[in-house]
């Protein structure tokens, strides 16, 4: 396609219907030939619901309004509609308070029925409109309009034609169901208030409890209009949710907090591409909205005083920094180039200057303006498309607590091709093309080497405090489970801890204590847990009959070959389950799944859990909701929170005595696995 033909094809056109001599013709006018005119109106505050009794005429908080406080759905009076009613005087918030305004409102019907009866007469040359709605009392049918909160049906003496049935409401209050257009308020235009000329607008808290009117003008140079103003308006905008009950800080000892203390949290926010109204069915289309979920995820994060943020499940605009590669370039040059890297603080690579999302456009600059610096490393995924719809891991550490000291990428798809190749099997065979499908799932880790910044103290010697942190998020596939899958990802993040960057024992010989924080997707009783707990897998657990690809060693292997044991030499216990003596009841609460995949590992003894924050209680859950996400919680996940002491006696040496006790360089970047991981 030549240079005009891209011209003419990124051209945007608006079309209007004109009436010539010949007839209707279309006739379209390119962008460059007409603007856009936006003009937002603030209508009359009016009440949500014509039952004058109903605690929720005079309310718009968005628990008030989800479709599980309401316990049904929003009716409408038709009569009321055919006799040109307002619409806000027909409209009740369910059956409910339907049934008992029902005897008042019906006799609402006579009075403007006789009303408008008595001026259609008076008018010169009308008489009476047969189109009118009777109201005699014939016709009349018991019809079921709602379920009550025993469960009962709620039985309505009223016409079998005179309910309009919706459900949902918006955040900014705009139902998604068939209720009658506002066609027949009875207020001028002179109470509709011009308050924005903006295309898009935030609503404030001066526009609680009105309804609100966009117009769109499409004008020509001339002042001309291409066709007809278009216009939409909203139901009563809602207000901010209130916060959940404050969830209690659970201690293993009372006491003050001692030195090196310092707060972590683990939280699946549940991006936006997964969080759709067919995956959670019972939570309320708009509270799904990432607008309206960004506000409560931020206000989480920020009242739960963490220093340092291991978020999984996000996602970000924009293409991938590029993959390192030596091609004969010196050491210190890849390292600086390295140094330039993904921290939110510095300045970012070429490919990563694209549109915003999730991580740029809100997480990022709400935290760097909260005093953090972060880091995000994407799923794999390369043949997704978009970039910016793939989720993937942050972390962030509150800079006047942490300086960044190395960081690294692992990308569990390119394990598993070393994996392959270790075992001997070529992508190129059946066995080798159903090992690496079995186990190319594109779930990544992040792994962040931070120092504890602290002031001096007089007559204290020694390094700084190091510690190594790894945020991860493994598969999860609900049928079937795939243990295999997750037990090997387990393993290999456990293995790269031990053999990273080609220094034997990274963790170990620098003796850095370590957390491993994430959505495991794995309950207490997998194999998963196991490992991690024990250090090692039983061979007869479970899990690991599971293994059609034979992408674990067999029970026999892990009896006679020590080699092929499914092991490791890092010695974790959960925050949890050391504070409180047991794992949380839940993690994750949905429709579908109640139970513990979210996790806050800390090795043992260089650090040492203090406390950790209480799940909220199933009531505390189902005030707002069935299940999560809902309209006070928004994520299906439950933010997870440890204190952690880190002790003074094991901290890791600095970045220059590694350097001089080793011939190897450790490279501050997010790199990719393959190049600068040991094959462990």
């Amino acid at each position: 396609m030549g240079k005009s033909s891209d011209h003419e094809a990124s051209r945007a056109y608006v079309y209007s219907t004109q009436r010539t001599s010949t007839g209707l013709a279309n006739k379209a006018y390119s962008q460059s030939d007409h603007t856009f005119e936006f003009k937002w109106y603030r209508g009359p505050e009016r009440q949500a619901c014509a039952n004058a009794l109903c605690p929720r005429a005079a309310s718009f908080s968005p628990l008030e309004w989800s479709t599980y406080a309401l316990q049904g759905c929003r009716i409408q009076c038709i009569i009321c509609s055919r006799l040109k009613v307002p619409r806000h005087k027909s409209i009740f918030c369910n059956a409910k308070c339907f049934k008992q305004a029902w005897k008042e409102h019906r006799a609402t019907h006579a009075a403007v029925a006789q009303a408008q009866k008595k001026a259609t007469n008076t008018a010169p040359g009308t008489g009476s409109d047969p189109s009118s709605p009777s109201l005699a009392g014939d016709g009349v049918d018991m019809v079921t309009v709602g379920s009550g909160e025993g469960g009962g049906a709620l039985g309505v003496s009223i016409h079998s034609e005179l309910l309009s049935i919706a459900t949902g409401l918006s955040a900014t209050g705009l139902l998604k169901g068939e209720l009658l257009p506002e066609e027949h308020e009875d207020n001028g235009e002179d109470q509709w208030e011009l308050f924005s000329t903006e295309p898009c607008i935030t609503p404030s808290a001066a526009d609680v409890g009105h309804c609100l009117r966009l117009e769109c003008r499409a004008v020509l140079p001339d002042g001309s209009l291409v066709c007809m103003p278009r216009s939409v308006s909203t139901e009563p905008v809602l207000s901010v949710p209130p916060p959940p009950p404050r969830r209690a800080l659970l201690a293993a000892s009372k006491g003050p907090p001692p030195p090196g203390r310092f707060r972590i949290v683990s939280y699946n926010l549940l991006a936006e591409i997964y969080a759709t109204q067919q995956a959670y069915p019972s939570c309320d289309f708009w509270a799904l909205s990432w607008n309206y979920r960004r506000a409560n995820l931020a206000r989480e994060l920020v009242e739960s005083a963490a220093d340092v943020l291991c978020l999984q499940k996000q996602h970000r605009g924009g293409g991938e920094r590029p993959a390192l590669q030596n091609n004969g370039r010196d050491t210190a040059q890849l390292r600086s180039e390295m140094r330039g890297g993904t921290a939110a603080g510095g300045s970012a690579g070429a490919g990563s200057e694209v549109q915003a999302d999730a991580y740029h456009a809100f997480f990022q600059p709400l935290l760097l303006e909260k005093g953090f610096d972060g880091l995000y490393k994407s799923k794999t995924r390369e043949s997704m498309g978009l970039v910016g719809k793939v989720d993937g891991c942050a972390l962030f550490w509150r800079r006047n607590r942490f300086r960044l000291v190395e960081n690294y990428a692992i990308e569990f798809n390119e394990c598993a091709r070393r994996s392959a190749g270790a075992i001997g099997l070529s992508p190129n065979t059946e066995e080798g093309n159903q090992y690496m499908h079995r186990l190319s799932k594109d779930n990544i880790a992040q792994v962040a080497v931070l120092e504890l910044l602290q002031r001096p103290r007089a007559g204290r010697m020694g390094g700084p405090q190091q510690l190594c942190i790894a945020n991860t998020h493994l598969y999860r596939q609900a049928n079937p489970e795939l243990p295999d899958v997750k037990l090997w990802q387990c393993h290999a993040l456990l293995q790269e801890l031990e053999h990273l960057v080609e220094l034997e024992h990274f963790v170990m010989s620098r003796q850095l204590p370590l957390m491993v924080c994430g959505d495991l997707n794995s309950e207490p009783s997998s194999a998963v847990y196991e490992l991690i707990s024990t250090q090692r897998v039983s061979a007869d657990h479970p899990d690991l009959s599971q293994d059609p690809c034979h992408v674990l060693p067999d029970a026999s292997e892990l009896t006679h070959n020590l080699h092929l044991q499914i092991t490791h030499n890092l010695h974790l216990q959960s925050a949890y389950a050391a504070v409180t003596l047991d794992e949380p009841p839940y993690t994750n609460y949905t429709d579908s799944f109640r139970g513990t995949l979210d996790y806050i590992w800390c090795s043992a003894p260089d650090l040492r859990p203090l406390a950790v924050m209480q799940v909220p209680s199933e009531d505390d859950i189902r005030r707002c909701g069935p299940s999560m996400p809902n309209v006070a919680a928004s994520s299906d996940h439950v933010l997870l929170c440890a204190d952690v002491q880190v002790d003074r006696r094991r901290c890791g040496p600095s970045m220059s005595n590694v350097a001089a006790s080793s011939d190897h360089v450790l490279l501050c970047a997010d790199v990719q696995p393959q190049k600068y991981y040991s094959k462990g």
